[in-house]
C-alpha cells in the first residue's frame, strides 16, 4: 500500500529517480510475497526509466533481480539472458566486483539446477575469491552454503558438510538466523544420507524452529520434505505423510511446483505402505500428471538454457583465451621494454664515454698548442737574449777597446 502511495507521488511530482527506486521497491516486495508477475511489472517500469536516465549500476541491479525472479517462475531461459546483461554491465561498464560476484552465484544456481556440478562449483568459487577480496563475510557465507549444496549432492557429503559448518560459523557473527536454519537444514539432509537419524533429526529440528520464528514458508516447506523423508527411512510412515501434507500445503500457497511434486510422490509411497491404496493411487495420479506437465515445459526451456549457457561459456573461453593472448603480449611488452632500457642506458653511457674522451682529447689538443705557443715564446726569448747578448759582448769588446784607445792616447800627455 505505502510503495503504491509512494509511486503516485512520485509520479504526481515528476521525480523520476523517486519513481524508479518505488518501482523496484514495490517490484522487491511482490518477489517477497511470491507475486512474481507483479514484481516483474514493477522491475521492468524501474528499468525503463533508469535506462532513460544512463544509470548503468541501476539497471545492472535490476537486469539481476529480473533474472532471479523469472527463476522463480522456473523460466530459466529468459533468468540467463537478464543474469548476462547484468554481468555486461559489471563487467565491461562499471567494473564492480560485488556485483559481479552476485551474478557469478546466480549463474552458478542455474548450472546447479541443471545438475551441472563442475560448473556451478567453478561460478559459485569464483564468487567466493571475490567476496574474499571483498572481505564481505555476508557473501562468503552464502558461497559456503552453495558450495556445500553442490558437494553434498555429488555425494561428497563430508566436504559439504565442512562447508555448512564453516558458513554457520560466519553467520552466527553476523546474527543471519534465516542462514542459520537454511545451513542447519542442509545438515540435517546430509545426516539423512549417511543415515546417522537422530544427528539428522536433531539439526532438522533446529531449522523448523528458527524458520517458524522467522516466518519463512519457503523454509518451512523445505524442512517438512526432509522431515517426511526422515520419518519413511524409520518406516514412520503416519508421521511422513503428516510432514508431507504439512510441506504440500505450503508448497501450494507458495506455487512451488517442484515442492508439490515431491510430496505427491511422498504421500503415494506413505499411503502405500499403510495399504490405502485408493488415496495412494489419486496422489501418484496427481504426481504424475504435475511432473508430465512440467517436464513438458521444461524440455523447450531446457534447450534454449543450454544454448544460452553454453554461449556464456563460449563467451568466457573466448575471453579466457584472450586474456591469455593479452598477458603473453604483456610480458613480450615488459621484456622489449626492458631491452629498450637497457640499450638506451647503454648508449647513453656511450655517448657520456665519446663526450668525455672528445673532452679529454680537446683539453689535451688546447694544453699541447699552449704548450707549443710556450715553448716558441720561451725560443723567441732565447734567441733574443742571444742577440742582447752578442750586442752586450760587443759592446763590451768596443768600450774596452775605446778605453784602450783613450788610455794609451791619455797616457803621454799626462806623463
Amino acid at each position: 500500500i505505502y510503495y503504491e502511495k509512494a509511486v503516485q507521488l512520485a509520479i504526481k511530482s515528476d521525480s523520476k529517480i523517486q519513481l524508479a527506486g518505488a518501482y523496484r521497491k514495490s517490484g522487491s516486495n511482490y518477489s517477497n510475497s511470491n507475486n512474481f508477475i507483479k514484481a516483474l511489472e514493477n522491475y521492468q517500469n524501474s528499468v525503463s526509466i533508469y535506462e532513460n536516465l544512463g544509470l548503468q549500476s541501476e539497471i545492472a541491479r535490476l537486469y539481476n533481480l529480473i533474472g532471479l525472479t523469472y527463476s522463480d517462475l522456473r523460466s530459466e531461459d529468459k533468468a540467463i539472458q537478464f543474469y548476462l546483461k547484468s554481468l555486461n554491465i559489471y563487467e565491461n561498464i562499471l567494473n564492480d566486483l560485488e556485483g559481479i560476484g552476485t551474478v557469478y552465484i546466480n549463474i552458478g544456481n542455474l548450472y546447479y539446477s541443471q545438475e551441472n556440478y563442475e560448473f556451478a562449483l567453478h561460478y559459485f568459487d569464483e564468487a567466493l575469491q571475490l567476496n574474499k577480496k571483498l572481505d564481505d563475510k555476508f557473501g562468503i557465507a552464502i558461497c559456503f552454503t552453495n558450495l556445500g549444496n553442490v558437494l553434498a549432492d555429488n555425494n561428497e557429503v563430508s566436504k559439504g558438510l565442512n562447508y555448512y559448518f564453516q558458513s554457520i560459523e560466519i553467520q552466527e557473527n553476523l546474527k543471519d538466523s534465516n542462514g542459520i536454519a537454511v545451513n542447519y537444514n542442509n545438515i540435517g539432509d546430509c545426516y539423512i544420507t549417511l543415515k546417522q537419524y537422530n544427528e539428522a533429526s536433531s539439526y532438522i529440528d533446529k531449522a523448523a524452529e528458527i524458520a517458524n520464528l522467522v516466518s519463512d514458508e519457503g523454509l518451512l516447506a523445505v524442512i517438512y520434505i526432509n522431515k517426511a523423508d526422515l520419518n519413511y527411512k524409520q518406516n514412520n510412515w503416519g508421521e511422513g505423510i503428516v510432514n508431507a501434507h504439512k510441506s504440500l500445503k505450503l508448497s501450494k500457497k507458495l506455487e512451488n511446483l517442484e515442492y508439490q511434486i515431491l510430496n505427491y510422490l511422498y504421500l503415494s509411497q506413505g499411503y502405500e505402505k499403510l495399504n490405502s491404496t485408493q488415496e495412494s493411487l489419486n496422489y501418484l495420479k496427481e504426481y504424475q500428471k504435475l511432473k508430465d506437465s512440467v517436464e513438458n515445459n521444461d524440455k523447450r526451456k531446457n534447450v534454449e538454457l543450454f544454448h544460452a549457457l553454453n554461449d556464456l561459456e563460449n563467451k568466457r573461453n573466448t575471453i579466457d583465451e584472450l586474456s591469455s593472448k593479452n598477458e603473453l603480449a604483456e610480458i613480450k611488452y615488459e621484456n622489449e621494454k626492458k631491452i629498450s632500457y637497457f640499450l638506451i642506458i647503454l648508449i647513453t653511457i656511450i655517448g657520456l664515454f665519446l663526450i668525455i674522451s672528445i673532452n679529454l682529447h680537446t683539453s689535451r689538443k688546447k694544453a699541447f698548442s699552449l704548450l707549443e705557443f710556450k715553448n716558441h715564446q720561451i725560443n723567441t726569448m732565447n734567441e733574443e737574449i742571444k742577440k742582447q747578448s752578442n750586442k752586450l759582448t760587443l759592446l763590451n769588446t768596443t768600450k774596452d777597446k775605446f778605453f784602450s784607445i783613450i788610455a794609451h792616447d791619455l797616457k803621454n800627455p799626462f806623463n
